[in-house]
């Protein structure tokens, strides 16, 4: 029963990323009021209201398949897996602070009632497309794996570090 209680969060989830990238406001120069952005708040954020429940399914379902599976395997290979997850997570991470970081400097540019860099939030209305795609999901089940595997790691029966 679980398995498809798994299933259809990971859909979900997969479907709450690209809601969040989809709902992202454009960055415009100037709208036809003459002022550039406004709005009602972020409305890439609000289908985390109604879907986290089955994020959050996911991240477990994530965590237990994947530690039943990484207790089976090599302690050899469990710190290979450690150290890709870590290396990829790392990759992903700065790709992504990069990005946020150019996306503030054009909203600078673009609104002037902006005028530093200090003055935005990395998760805003215009920013939501670099937080939540492919491969912030991706990152999200990188995380899941290394804890997993981390925790394997620890767990792992002593008769099969012998090994």
């Amino acid at each position: 029963m679980f398995k498809y209680i798994y299933v259809i969060s990971t859909v979900l989830s997969m479907i709450l990323f690209f809601l969040c990238n989809y709902l992202t406001e454009p960055l415009v120069e100037k709208n036809e009021l003459g002022v550039a952005g406004g709005g009602n708040g972020n409305p890439g954020l609000f289908p985390w209201f109604i879907l986290f429940p089955f994020f959050l399914i996911f991240i477990y379902g994530t965590f237990k398949y994947l530690t039943n599976f990484i207790l089976k395997i090599n302690r050899k290979l469990i710190f290979i897996v450690i150290y890709s997850s870590s290396f990829l997570s790392i990759f992903i991470m700065i790709f992504t602070n990069n990005e946020a970081g150019k996306i503030r400097e054009k909203i600078i540019d673009a609104n002037p009632t902006f005028t530093s860099v200090k003055q935005l939030s990395l998760l805003n209305t215009w920013s939501n497309s670099i937080f939540f795609n492919q491969y912030t999901f991706i990152l999200v089940f990188l995380l899941v794996l290394l804890t997993s595997s981390i925790y394997a790691a620890i767990k792992i029966p002593s008769s099969k570090k012998a090994k």
